[in-house]
C-alpha cells in the first residue's frame, strides 16, 4: 500500500506509466489508462468509466474526470491523492495465464471481481471525518467513493505479472460536500484488503475450472500452480538481470544527455534492449511475449499438462461441513493468541485468511455474506476493551474487542510476576575471604571487591570489568542481588552484552551458573559466543519443564498445551543441563519478543525452581508475534532499571558517534520524526529511487559494494518478497563477480555447468536462487540434530551431490555439513533479511527499505544496525515524498503491548472521536444473590465507606445470612448480618484475597470443571435436539440418497454421451470435410468459369459440372444419424434439471437443520472438549464429547480435593457450596409446597386430576 504525494496529476501519471515493459499497455497514443469505479455507501457500484490519461489526471487533481469540475478544496502540493494498493497473484498462475488463453481470460474475469470486492470493502469501511457545530469532528461514511484501477500483464522487467494498481481516489463525498478521507484508517485496513483480495481470486469458481480442465493444479493456500512453481525461480533470475541492465543502460543514456528526462518511446527501447541482450536464448525481434515465454519455460524444462475431458468440480462454500458460528469461534481463537485486543477488521482478516485452509469456491458476495456471519458470531465470544461504549456503532479498524481468555491470561501472568517480584530472600557472596549477606541489590563496594580479587575474561579473552556508566552499574547491582524479578530495557546498542558478562561472573561468584535464553534460536547462540554461559531457546527450557504444545488442525499452528507431570505418558524428569536452583540466573534476551502465553510458563518455572529471572530486551524494538507487552508487565511487578547511553555507533576515526547515537534515541522515542529525517538527510543517509525495483539494485549493489570492500553489511526489508528480490539481484551480481559492465556490455554473461543459478538440475534454496561456493545462505528452521537454529547465516565452503559444507558467520571456526535436502527445503540466500531477520545483528553497514509496510518499530531496528552506517532507502518522488513516507512510518505502531496498553490508546482514540465511556450506574443486589468473590461497598464507620470481598455467606431458616467480608488492600475480616431481600451495592466480581497459591489453583480447575460441564450440556442438548427433529434429519439423508443417486445417474449419461460422441467422430468429421472441399470445388469451378476467356470456357464448364456432381453424392450420402447423441443428450438435460431440483430441496433443508441446532456455547476452551463434525449433509449427527472426558473430570475432581485440604478459604467456599445446595433444596421444597396448594384450588375449580391424559414430557 503506497500513499501518493504527488503535486499535480500529471506526476501521478508519469508515476503510473513507470510501471510498464518494453511491451508497454498503458497510456499510449491516446489509449484508455484506468478504470474508474463509483461506488456508494451500500458498496454498490453506480457507475464505471474508461479514463484516458487525461480524464485520469483530471481525476487524480480532485476534479471531475469527465467535465473538470474542482470537487472540493484544491490539493496542495502535500495532499494525499490516492493509496495505490496492487492486487497481485502468484508468478506461477502469472505465467500459467499467458501461456494459455482460456487460464488468462478466465484469471482476468477473477481480478476484476477482486476489484470490485475490494472497492465495495472500503466504500462500506473507510470515513471521512466532518466538522459540527461545537468544533468537534465526527466520522461519516461517505455517499460516494471512487477508485481507479490500471491492469497489467508483466513486470517493469519484462516477467510475467499480472497485477492491478487500485487507487483509491482520497476525495469522496457526503452529500453534496467533497471531503478527504481519513488516510490513517485506510493504512489500518490493510491487512483485511490483503486477505480479501487473495481469497476472492482463489475461492473463484470459473478460474478454479478452467485450471483443472487445462491440467493444471491449484493451491487455494499459497495461489501457487504446482506444475510451474518450479520454473518461476528461472523467470526472477533473468528479471534481476534485465532489472540490472535497464539501470545500467539508463544511467548510461543520462550521462550522454544530461538534464533531459527519457520519454516513454526511449524507456521501451531500453527495456527491450536491456532484455535482449540478457537474453539466454536468440528470438527473433518480432517474437511475440507469449511466444518468448513459453520457449524460455520449455528451455527450463517444462512440458505443458494434457487438458482433461472432465474434472471433479470442487466444493461450493455452502457445501463445506463449516458453519459460520464455527468459524466464528475459531477466529477469536486465532486472534486472541496473536493480539490482546482487535477490531472488527481483524477479525474479518482473521475469518477470510482462516477459509484459505479450505478448498473450496464461491463468489465474492457468496464470501462476503458467509464472513459477515462469521464476524457476526465472533463477537458472541467477544467482550469490549473499554467498557460503557456502543462498540458496534465505531470504525471497524479500532481495536475495541478482547476475550475473557485474554483477560484472565494476562491476569494470571501479572500475579505470577507480582508474586516472583515480591520475593528477595538473602544471599551470601564471597568477598575477598569473607561471605557477605545480601538482600536486595548488591551493593557496589561488593562488586568491586569480586572484580579486585581475580581477573576475569570472556570467551574470546578479553576482560571483563564492571560497568562504570550509573544506568549498568545499577543493573549489575539488581542482577547481582537478591530480587528475582529483574528489567533490563535500553535501546539498540547500549552495551547489554558486556553488562550479562559482568553479571555472570557475579552470578558463579555465588556459588550460581547463568543460563541465556531467547525466543530465537539464532538470538540464543549469539548470547553463547559472547558471554560463554550455557544458551537455549525459551520453548526448549520449557519443554525441559513439561510443557507440551499442540498442533491447531486447520491452519497448523503450535499453541501451548497440558503440561506433563509424574505419571503422564511422555513424562520424563528435567534434564541435567536444563535444571534449575535458587542461586542460579535465567537471562531473557530479546525478552519484547516473548509472547504472554510463554512468558506465563517461563514466570512459573523460575517461581518453582527459586531461580532469578531478569528480562532484557527493547520495548521499541519489534514485539512478540502473539501478545505482547511483558516487559512493561515485568517492570510494573519487580525491579528494573533503562540503560540511557548507546556505543554501538562509530565515526571514521573509531571513536563513538555520539551525534547519530542522539539520533537513535530520538528514533527510540518516536519523537519529531521530520527532524530525525532531516538529520539523516544531512548526513547522506537518505537515498531516493524511482521505483521499487530501482531501489531492489541499489540494495543489491550497496551488499556487493560493501562487501568486496571488505565491510559486513545487511539488507533489511519489511516483506520477504522485497528481500527475496534483492537476494536475487545479489546472486545476479556474484555471477558476474560483482562488477557492473558498461552499456555496450551484456550484464549476464555465465552459461557454463558450474554456475548453478543457470545449470539444470542445481543445487538452489527454499527461495529458487542458486547455491554455490562462496554464497551467504540463512538456515530457517531449527534442527538440533545437525547442530542449526533458525535464522542463523552461514557461508558456503563446498557443495556435492550429497551434502553442502558451510561455514557459520558469526564464528569462523564452526564448520557443519548440511544435507542437500535440508538446504533445498530450508536454506535460502542471507544477503537481505526481513527486519525481523535483522533484529539482534551488529553490522559495519545497514541499509533498509522504508516501504508503506513498514512501522517506527521496524524502522528503528534497521537504521541501527550498523557500526559506521545506517542508510534509510525510499521509493518517492523526491525527499519530500520521502520524508512523507518516513514520517508516516515511524507513526505506526503495531506492538501488542498488553490489555491496560490497548485500553489507554484506545482511550485515546475515542477521545479524539468525541466518544467517551459512560459511567457505569451504581448496581444494587439482593444479600441472598452474593457469592464468594463478589466485591461490595460496606460502611467502615460514619462517613467512611470501603470496598470488601465476600469470604463467606451462609443463610439460616430465617433467610437471615452471615457473610464473612475482607477489606480490599487490608489484612483483616469482619462480620455482617444482613436480611436476604436487603440490598447492598455491588461493584463486580473479585479475586479472593488468599495468600498461598490454593485459590488461584481452584480457579483454573473450577473453570475448566465449568466449561467440561458447559460441554457435557452441549451435547446433550444436540442429542435431544436430534431426537425432536428425527424425522425432518431423516428427510433430510433421504433427499441426500436421492440427490447422490441422480448425480450419480447424470456422470453415467454423460458417460456415455462422450463415449456416443466419440464413436460418431470420425464419421462425421469426414463427413463434413468432404461436404467442405466439394463446395469449395463447385465454388472454384464457377469464379473460374466467370473469369475464362472464349477458349477456355468449355474446359471450366466441365470441371464445374464434375464439381457439381461430387457435392451431389456428398450431400446424398448424408451425415451420420445423429439420433442417439440426441435422445442422450435429452437425458442428460433431464437429469441435471432433477439434479438442480433436488440439489435446492437439500440445500434449503441443510440450512434448516443447522439453524435450529442449539448454539455452541459462548466460551470458547469449551471447544476442546467437544469434538465431532456436527450435522452431516446425510441427516446424521456427530457431535460428542472428547476421548478420555470422563477421566479427565476424575483428575480434576482429586485435584480439587488436594488444594481443598490446605486451603481454608478453599475450604470456606466449600462450605459456602454446600450450605448453598442446603438452601436450594429448601427452595425447592418450598415451591413444591405451593405448587401443590395451587394444583388443590385448581382441581376445586374443575380442573383434571393429576395423572390424566399423556404425559408431554415437559
Amino acid at each position: 500500500m503506497t500513499f501518493f504525494h504527488g503535486t499535480t496529476g500529471k506526476a501521478v501519471r508519469q508515476y503510473l506509466e513507470k510501471d510498464r515493459t518494453a511491451s508497454t499497455y498503458y497510456l499510449e497514443n491516446g489509449e484508455s489508462l484506468a478504470t474508474n469505479y463509483t461506488y456508494n455507501h451500500h458498496g454498490e457500484i453506480t457507475d464505471i468509466k474508461l479514463l484516458d490519461g487525461d480524464a485520469y489526471e483530471r481525476l487524480i487533481d480532485g476534479r471531475d474526470p469527465v467535465t473538470g469540475e474542482l470537487r472540493g478544496r484544491a490539493m496542495g502540493d502535500k495532499s494525499t491523492r490516492f493509496i495505490d494498493k496492487p492486487v497481485n497473484i502468484s508468478k506461477s498462475l502469472s505465467l500459467v495465464a499467458e501461456i494459455n488463453p482460456q487460464v488468462g481470460f478466465a484469471l482476468d474475469q477473477a481480478m476484476n471481481q477482486t476489484v470490485e470486492a475490494l472497492g465495495s470493502y472500503l466504500a462500506q469501511n473507510t470515513h471521512v471525518r466532518v466538522r459540527v457545530g461545537n468544533g468537534e469532528r465526527i466520522w461519516c461514511t461517505p455517499d460516494q467513493l471512487e477508485i481507479a484501477t490500471a491492469a497489467h500483464r508483466t513486470s517493469r522487467d519484462g516477467d510475467p505479472h499480472r497485477h492491478i494498481h487500485v487507487h483509491l481516489i482520497n476525495k469522496a463525498r457526503l452529500g453534496d460536500t467533497w471531503y478527504a478521507l481519513d488516510t490513517s484508517e485506510v493504512r489500518r485496513l490493510n491487512k483485511v484488503l490483503n486477505a480479501v483480495g487473495e481469497r476472492v481470486i482463489h475461492a473463484d469458481e470459473n478460474l478454479n475450472r478452467v485450471l483443472a480442465q487445462q491440467g493444471y493444479s491449484f493451491d487455494p493456500a499459497t495461489g501457487e500452480i504446482a506444475e510451474v512453481a518450479a520454473y518461476t525461480q528461472g523467470f526472477s533470475q533473468r528479471a534481476a538481470a534485465i532489472a540490472a541492465r535497464r539501470t545500467e543502460l539508463l544511467a548510461d543514456w543520462q550521462d550522454k544527455h544530461p538534464g533531459i528526462s527519457p520519454g516513454r518511446a526511449l524507456l521501451n527501447q531500453i527495456d527491450y534492449q536491456a532484455w535482449s541482450q540478457t537474453r539466454a536464448v536468440k528470438s527473433s525481434e518480432t517474437t511475440a511475449d507469449t511466444d518468448r515465454w513459453l520457449a524460455e519455460l520449455e528451455q527450463l524444462g517444462f512440458v505443458a499438462p494434457q487438458p482433461r475431458l472432465s474434472v471433479e468440480s470442487k466444493p461450493r462454500l455452502d457445501q463445506l461441513n463449516l458453519a459460520a458460528g464455527e468459524l466464528g469461534a475459531a477466529v477469536v481463537g486465532d486472534v486472541s493468541a496473536q493480539k490482546s485486543s482487535w477490531s472488527v477488521a481483524d477479525l474479518t482478516a482473521g475469518a477470510y485468511e482462516r477459509l484459505s485452509h479450505y478448498d473450496f469456491v464461491a463468489s465474492r458476495d457468496e464470501l462476503a455474506e458467509f464472513v459477515a456471519h462469521s464476524v457476526q458470531a465472533a463477537k458472541q465470544y467477544c467482550e469490549p476493551v473499554v467498557a460503557g461504549v456502543e462498540v458496534s456503532q465505531l470504525p471497524h479498524h479500532l481495536k475495541v474487542y478482547t476475550s475473557q481468555d485474554v483477560v484472565e491470561e494476562e491476569a494470571e501472568l501479572r500475579q505470577h510476576l507480582a508474586a516472583l517480584g515480591a520475593s528477595a530472600p538473602a544471599q551470601q557472596v564471597l568477598v575477598g575471604l569473607r561471605l557477605k549477606k545480601v538482600v536486595g541489590d548488591m551493593p557496589q563496594e561488593f562488586i568491586d571487591g569480586v572484580f579486585a580479587s581475580g581477573e576475569y575474561v570472556d570467551p574470546v579473552g578479553e576482560s571483563v570489568k564492571p560497568p562504570v556508566n550509573d544506568a549498568h552499574a545499577r543493573a549489575l547491582q539488581m542482577m547481582s542481588g537478591s530480587a528475582r524479578l529483574v528489567s533490563v530495557t535500553g535501546p539498540a546498542g547500549a552495551g547489554k552484552t558486556s553488562l550479562l558478562k559482568a553479571a555472570k561472573v557475579m552470578v558463579e561468584v555465588k556459588g550460581g551458573r547463568q543460563m541465556i535464553v531467547a525466543p530465537s534460536g539464532k538470538a540464543a547462540d549469539v548470547a553463547r559466543q559472547e558471554t560463554g554461559s550455557q544458551s537455549g531457546t525459551v520453548h526448549q527450557l520449557l519443554h525441559a519443564y513439561g510443557f507440551t504444545q499442540t498442533q491447531d488442525p486447520v491452519t497448523g499452528e503450535r499453541i501451548w498445551g497440558e503440561r506433563l507431570v509424574v505419571g503422564d505418558a511422555g513424562y520424563s524428569p528435567v534434564p541435567r543441563a536444563w535444571a534449575l536452583g535458587s542461586l542460579d540466573q535465567v537471562i531473557v534476551d530479546e525478552a519484547s519478543m516473548m509472547s504472554q502465553d510463554t512468558a506465563v510458563r517461563l514466570v512459573q518455572v523460575a517461581r518453582e525452581t527459586g531461580a532469578q529471572l531478569v528480562l532484557t530486551g527493547d520495548y521499541a524494538q519489534l514485539s512478540a508475534v502473539g501478545r505482547g507487552g511483558v516487559l512493561s508487565l515485568a517492570q510494573a511487578a519487580g525491579v528494573s532499571v533503562d540503560l540511557d547511553s548507546v556505543y554501538r555507533f562509530r565515526a571514521a576515526d573509531g571513536g563513538v558517534d555520539t551525534g547519530y547515537a542522539d539520533l537513535s534515541l530520538l528514533m527510540r522515542s518516536r519523537k519529531d520524526a521530520g527532524a530525525v529525517f532531516d538529520a539523516l538527510v544531512e548526513r547522506g543517509l537518505v537515498q531516493v529511487h524511482g521505483s521499487v525495483e530501482d531501489a531492489h539494485v541499489a540494495l543489491a549493489s550497496a551488499w556487493v559494494d560493501a562487501t568486496g570492500a571488505g565491510r559486513c553489511a545487511v539488507v533489511s526489508a519489511t516483506t520477504n518478497e522485497d528481500a527475496t528480490s534483492v537476494n536475487t539481484l545479489v546472486a545476479g551480481l556474484r555471477a558476474t563477480g560483482g562488477v557492473r559492465p558498461s552499456a555496450s556490455e551484456s550484464l549476464v554473461a555465465v552459461d557454463d555447468s558450474s554456475d548453478v543459478s543457470s545449470a539444470a538440475g542445481a543445487l538452489t534454496g527454499m527461495d529458487g536462487i542458486g547455491i554455490r561456493v562462496g554464497d551467504t545462505v540463512m538456515a530457517r528452521k531449527n534442527d538440533h540434530d545437525l547442530g542449526v537454529l533458525n535464522r542463523q547465516s552461514f557461508r558456503v565452503l563446498e557443495t556435492t551431490e550429497s551434502f553442502v559444507r558451510v561455514q557459520s558467520v558469526s564464528d569462523s571456526r564452526r564448520q557443519l555439513s548440511l544435507p542437500v535436502e535440508y538446504v533445498r527445503e530450508h536454506v535460502q540466500a542471507g544477503y537481505a533479511v526481513t527486519t525481523h531477520g535483522a533484529q539482534g545483528m551488529t553490522v559495519d553497514e545497514a541499509h533498509t527499505l522504508v516501504t508503506g509496510a513498514c512501522d517506527g518499530a521496524g524502522v528503528y531496528v534497521g537504521l541501527s544496525r550498523g557500526r559506521f552506517s545506517n542508510v534509510a532507502h525510499f521509493v518517492a518522488t523526491d525527499l519530500e515524498d520521502a520524508r512523507e513516507q518516513f514520517i508516516a512510518a515511524m507513526s505506526v505502531d503495531r506492538a501488542d503491548q498488553g490489555l491496560e496498553a490497548a485500553r489507554t490508546q484506545l482511550g485515546q482514540e475515542l477521545k479524539q472521536l468525541g466518544v467517551y465511556p459512560r459511567e457505569r450506574a451504581d448496581h444494587r443486589v439482593k444479600v441472598c444473590q452474593l457469592r464468594a468473590g463478589d466485591g461490595v461497598v460496606v460502611a467502615k464507620n460514619a462517613g467512611d465507606r470501603g470496598e470488601y470481598v465476600v469470604l463467606e455467606s451462609t443463610a439460616d431458616e430465617n433467610n437471615k445470612y452471615l457473610m464473612r467480608l475482607h477489606e480490599v488492600g487490608g489484612s483483616g475480616t469482619r462480620l455482617m448480618v444482613g436480611d436476604g431481600q436487603s440490598t447492598m451495592r455491588f461493584t463486580g466480581a473479585k479475586v479472593l484475597p488468599v495468600t498461598d497459591e490454593g485459590r488461584g489453583q481452584v480457579k483454573k480447575i473450577s473453570a475448566r470443571m465449568n466449561q467440561r460441564a458447559q460441554a457435557q450440556t452441549y451435547v446433550h442438548k444436540v442429542n435431544e435436539w436430534a431426537q425432536e427433529n428425527q424425522p425432518v434429519l431423516e428427510r433430510l439423508g433421504a433427499v441426500k440418497m436421492l440427490l447422490s443417486a441422480h448425480e450419480s445417474g447424470l456422470e453415467s449419461a454423460r458417460k456415455e454421451l462422450r463415449a456416443v460422441e466419440a464413436k460418431y467422430f470420425e464419421p462425421m468429421f469426414s463427413y463434413k470435410t468432404e461436404l467442405s472441399n466439394a463446395t469449395g470445388a463447385v465454388r472454384d469451378a464457377q469464379q473460374e468459369l466467370e473469369q475464362a476467356g472464349i477458349f477456355r470456357r468449355r474446359g471450366a464448364r466441365v470441371r464445374l459440372e464434375q464439381a457439381q456432381q461430387r457435392l451431389d453424392e456428398v450431400q446424398a450420402a448424408g451425415s451420420p444419424d445423429q439420433g442417439q447423441i440426441q435422445a442422450l443428450q435429452e437425458k442428460v438435460g433431464h437429469l441435471a434439471g432433477l439434479v438442480e431440483v433436488t440439489r435446492g430441496e437439500h440445500e434449503g433443508l441443510y440450512q434448516q437443520v443447522k439453524a435450529s441446532m442449539p448454539a455452541k456455547p459462548r466460551m470458547g476452551n469449551v471447544y476442546r472438549y467437544v469434538t465431532g463434525s456436527g450435522v452431516r449433509a446425510d441427516g446424521s449427527v456427530d457431535v460428542r464429547l472428547v476421548a478420555g472426558f470422563d477421566q479427565g473430570v476424575a483428575k480434576d475432581c482429586e485435584a480439587v480435593v488436594q488444594v481443598l485440604s490446605v486451603d481454608p478459604v478453599s475450604r470456606a467456599g466449600a462450605r459456602l457450596s454446600q450450605v448453598q445446595q442446603e438452601q436450594a433444596v429448601r427452595e425447592r421444597s418450598a415451591r413444591q409446597q405451593v405448587d401443590d396448594a395451587s394444583y388443590h384450588r385448581f382441581q376445586q375449580m374443575g380442573g383434571p386430576s393429576r395423572g390424566a391424559g399423556p404425559s408431554l414430557g415437559f
